[in-house]
């Protein structure tokens, strides 16, 4: 969650300035792809037997989905021109990728008594 807040600002910084800074488009970048990781991780440790929860499954593979997105999206922004539409895209997916972190936090947390199924 830290990383995707820490995204969101270098990506305002980024849309502050006439022309991008390559120290925070690296930056940027970097982020992303540690993003990409930390989320494949956690994919794949909520798909392990012990976590049965489909629920954190689902909202696991949405975070991942959504932070690939919006990496993909940001790809093309870059390259294609800074097509509004990647912007947008990039934009919004960035925004599901953080409920979705807010999600897995609470759902991923919830003591084992808890649980139900």
């Amino acid at each position: 969650m830290i990383l995707l807040f820490g995204q969101v600002y270098v990506g305002m910084e980024l849309a502050g300035e006439s022309s991008y800074s390559t120290p925070l488009l690296v930056t940027h970048i970097a982020i992303a792809l540690v993003l990409i990781g930390l989320t494949a991780h956690a994919l794949r440790v909520a798909w392990r037997p012990l976590h049965r929860r489909w629920s954190t499954r689902g909202v696991t593979l949405l975070t991942f989905l959504s932070v690939l997105g919006a990496t993909i999206a940001g790809f093309l922004f870059l390259f294609g021109g800074q097509n509004n539409a990647a912007l947008v895209s990039m934009e919004g997916l960035g925004f599901v990728a953080i409920i979705g972190a807010i999600l897995m936090f609470v759902w991923g947390t919830i003591p084992i008594g808890l649980r139900k199924g």
